[in-house]
């Protein structure tokens, strides 16, 4: 099948391209050249946006993983995650593209509104709303937290590494939850999504464990694998952000036949290892 990728520069985007091009004729639209271990076709364009016309041309799947973290700057979160995407659907409105698939987050489906938040509903909108108009079987993943061995970002990053160096580790709030998934098995999950047969033209699936579960409980997960303890501080809850993470992998399971296959611990020991 022939792939393009947008966001191939990302941690998610190097694992996923070097899974599809052993199977795939893949290539990927960067600002910068980038290389991989399998052959893929790089398509340097500085704009993302005058080469894609062009470069959709006789592809069959899209797969967009151009996203801000929750992190980032506010107006970032709109310039990329609304008004970027929202060129990149005008640019391949008129392409043989027989399915666009695009990474959210689950955060989406809780009450919470901050401005990245906000700024994937829309974008999820922007595609529901392409889907409608060009009849494109178009697909949303909202992925929880991913993790794995290299990436410094996110919960488990941080808590590992201030871990690993014997600094404190800040808790925002003692009951917040979340859901994380070892890379593997997002990618596994993006994998299945290029071929499977969805119930419907525009189609949201959660892509986690299920098993969601408190900080405290993932950095005593990570202490027992590096056999260290940490002096934890307990902050208030972050503003504007949910408690708990509503996760229902069950539409994966039945559409993609996919799991998690990654146990926490299995996934931390694996991430840390990757430290050493």
């Amino acid at each position: 099948m022939k792939i393009l990728i947008l966001g191939a520069s990302g941690y998610i985007g190097e694992h996923l391209t070097e899974r599809l091009a052993a199977d795939h004729e893949v290539s990927v639209l960067a600002r910068n050249h980038l290389t991989f271990s399998s052959p893929v076709e790089c398509i340097v364009d500085k704009t993302l946006l005058l080469s894609l016309p062009k470069s959709a041309l006789g592809k069959e799947v899209l797969i967009n993983l151009i996203g801000t973290t929750s992190g980032a700057h506010e107006q970032s979160h709109h310039e990329v995650n609304v008004a970027l995407q929202k060129k990149i659907l005008e640019a391949i409105e008129k392409s043989p593209i027989r399915r666009v698939i695009y990474t959210s987050t689950l955060l989406v489906s809780s009450d919470a509104t901050n401005p990245y938040i906000t700024s994937k509903r829309e974008a999820e909108s922007l595609y529901r709303s392409f889907s409608q108009k060009t009849k494109t079987s178009t697909v949303i993943l909202r992925l929880s937290n991913v993790y794995g061995p290299g990436l410094t970002k996110g919960v488990v990053g941080v808590f590992a590494q201030r871990a690993w160096k014997g600094e404190p580790v800040t808790i925002f709030g003692e009951k917040t939850e979340r859901d994380f998934l070892f890379i593997d098995d997002a990618v596994d999950a993006l994998a299945r999504s290029i071929s499977a047969s969805f119930p419907s033209l525009f189609e949201t699936v959660d892509i986690c464990t299920g098993k969601p579960i408190r900080l405290k409980e993932l950095l005593d997960t990570i202490t027992h694998v590096l056999g260290k303890k940490a002096d934890v501080i307990l902050a208030p809850p972050r503003p504007h952000e949910p408690e708990k993470i509503l996760c229902q992998p069950e539409l994966a399971r039945a559409v993609l036949g996919w799991h998690a296959k990654t146990t926490l611990p299995e996934g931390i020991g694996r991430t840390i290892g990757g430290m050493k």
